[in-house]
């Protein structure tokens, strides 16, 4: 950390290392076109299952009554009772019963059992999340994040799931610039985002500055050493970045050949380089970036 006059600041290095990132995958819902019937839809992400409420089971995807009908069909009653049907009786009668082990008469037979008063998603969800169908998910998905039956969340960009909590992590992000910690592996990243580019004009992004006359263009400031005789470097805020909320490193809407620096405070935009040559400045610090050099001023050729 350099000090200076306008209190600003450049990429330092720091001792935290971390690890690149791979693309993000994208997580369906299994049992967005699942109708389990007397139960919910569980899902781990890659397939469903009916968690059915008491008094049925699971058959393929749907939820049918416990016990069936075992009886000969052979008697007289009308079959009209109020209850869930869950009895192995001995039906005797001349109803249109049609249950094949599930029992799922069309007689007179109008019961709703437990269908009512379902249980809710909180009560049976004690691993995972409840999503906003109360649906019970694993809670272990970037799209449905969640543990001890709370309601899911998505994680935002740059975070992943994790212990059912967002954590911030690039691997769940498509930032090809995305860093999580300050460190000598940020400088992987250099050239992220649409390659490199030839050192910049005085008062221009990227180009050097004199803090005691001509600064930097509108929208940028001069950054410089603490004594102000010396060159600074015009940087400008990251357009898409909060600060302190996100990885060290992001595009973050900067220009082509830039990268966006997070500290905290504040989120900068800082040119790429392999070089010294490739700055400005004369100076590419070990993170892969252009910063403010206290040598004597010599504006690139072509400006």
């Amino acid at each position: 950390m350099r000090a200076s006059c306008s209190n600003l600041w450049v990429p330092a290095l720091a001792v935290a290392l971390c690890a690149c990132g791979s693309d993000k995958e994208n997580a369906a819902n299994p049992c967005a076109d699942v109708d389990c019937g007397q139960g919910d839809c569980i899902s781990d992400g890659a397939s469903a299952e009916c968690n059915c409420y008491p008094g049925f089971h699971a058959v393929g995807l749907t939820c049918e009554e416990d016990g069936g009908d075992s009886d000969t069909d052979v008697d007289t009653d009308t079959d009209t009772g109020t209850g869930s049907d869950t009895g192995s009786d001995t039906d005797t009668g001349s109803d249109t019963d049609t249950g094949t082990g599930s029992d799922t008469d069309t007689g007179t037979d109008t019961g709703t059992g437990s269908d009512t008063n379902p249980v809710p998603c909180a009560e049976r969800c004690a691993e995972g999340c409840c999503d906003a169908a109360e649906v019970c998910q694993p809670g272990d998905i970037e799209a449905a994040c969640g543990f001890a039956a709370e309601a899911c969340v998505a994680c935002e960009e740059y975070f992943g799931c994790a212990g059912g909590d967002c954590v911030l992590d690039c691997d769940a992000s498509d930032d090809p610039c995305c860093e999580e910690e300050p460190g000598a592996i940020v400088a992987v990243r250099a050239g992220c985002n649409g390659g490199f580019v030839v050192p910049q004009c005085d008062g221009e992004v990227g180009g050097e500055c004199d803090p005691c006359g001509a600064a930097c263009g509108a929208g940028r400031e001069c950054q410089y050493w603490a004594d102000c005789s010396d060159r600074g470097l015009c940087v400008m805020t990251c357009p898409d970045d909060v600060p302190g909320e996100g990885p060290y490193t992001t595009t973050g809407g900067c220009p082509v050949g830039f990268r966006c620096f997070d500290q905290g405070d504040e989120s900068l935009c800082f040119q790429d380089c392999d070089a010294d040559a490739d700055c400005a400045t004369g100076d590419c610090d070990a993170e892969g970036a252009c910063i403010t050099d206290s040598s004597d001023h010599v504006e690139p050729a072509g400006c």
